[in-house]
């Protein structure tokens, strides 16, 4: 099945539910209904639920606070909650057909099993053919397509008609949460400051420390939570997340993380973008355009 084929299943389906409860698939699954104009009832939960709501998605007619009996297809996206996995799994106990939705690269497993007990969707859909590489070895019985990233596509279109042109910060430091454990960002082997620890020793080997850096910290986090990392050596740090992500790149010149999405988003826009994860094999990020933070120091 290719993608053609399943808009065209999704679309003739008159008992359609939208399944959702995690930041990121909802991002990917809600562009992916605006693009493709489909219709359907919405299951959400937690953070989905307001990126469903400003895409302006749900009403009061179209939730389902339940599986209903009738339904044909349950198209979800995947997360660490057992949101996702209760109703994928419900669903196909009930004969439902089951379509998954990936979002990052980590994890994929993990998203089809509670308590021990995994769960097989009768089909997989991801954004990118890193994603379908991992996807098509860890699920080798199950049909991995491949769909376009609308989110994606949305956001350098977002991005691209910004009027902004002058460049505030030599470098904008994205932080990753120190309360929300993701499917990519705050992995268990990387604690969230020895990459900014990292940034600032590689700046420093290279002479950078009257550079201008944004440290912008994870929506869940506080600016003071970062206050005692910064070195009195660097006297040009802002510490803010006021501004939205892509203002931000807009007026930031070189991004750096570790496994943030922010930098996912940022290479998709044209932006240099270097990765502070010192060991190679825990960054998680398979684009090959984000480089190591190491190259700095050539």
């Amino acid at each position: 099945m290719n993608q053609s084929e399943l808009l065209i299943e999704l679309q003739k389906c008159e008992n359609l539910v939208f399944c959702s409860h995690d930041a990121g698939g909802a991002e990917l699954l809600s562009s992916f209904i605006v693009a493709n104009n489909l219709s359907g009832k919405f299951l959400v939960s937690g953070p989905a639920t307001s990126v469903f709501q400003s895409k302006k998605l749900l009403s009061e007619k179209n939730q389902t606070t339940f599986l209903q009996v009738d339904t044909s297809i349950i198209l979800s996206s995947t997360g660490t909650t057992d949101f996702e996995y209760s109703n994928m799994s419900d669903g196909l106990k009930n004969g439902v057909k089951v379509i998954a939705l990936l979002d990052h690269w980590v994890n994929y497993t993990e998203r089809f099993e509670r308590q021990g007990k995994n769960i097989k969707t009768d089909a997989i859909l991801v954004v990118d053919e890193y994603a379908f590489d991992i996807a098509e070895r860890e699920f080798p019985k199950i049909e991995i397509v491949l769909i376009n990233n609308d989110f994606l596509e949305g956001v350098k279109k977002e991005y691209s008609a910004l009027d902004i042109n002058d460049i505030k910060y030599d470098y904008v430091y994205m932080c990753e949460s120190r309360h929300v454990n993701t499917n990519m960002e705050q992995s268990p082997d990387i604690d969230n400051f020895t990459g900014l620890t990292y940034f600032f020793d590689v700046l420093s080997s290279i002479g950078e420390n009257n550079a201008r850096i944004l440290l912008r910290p994870h929506p869940s986090d506080l600016d003071k939570d970062y206050t005692e990392y910064v070195p009195k050596t660097f006297p040009l740090v802002k510490i803010s997340s006021e501004e939205n992500l892509l203002k931000t790149l807009k007026v930031s010149d070189i991004v750096v993380g570790c496994n943030s999405m922010a930098l996912v988003i940022a290479d998709a826009v044209g932006k240099t973008v270097f990765t502070a994860v010192e060991d190679p094999n825990k960054c998680y990020i398979p684009i090959k355009s984000i480089r190591l933070l190491s190259e700095m120091k050539n």
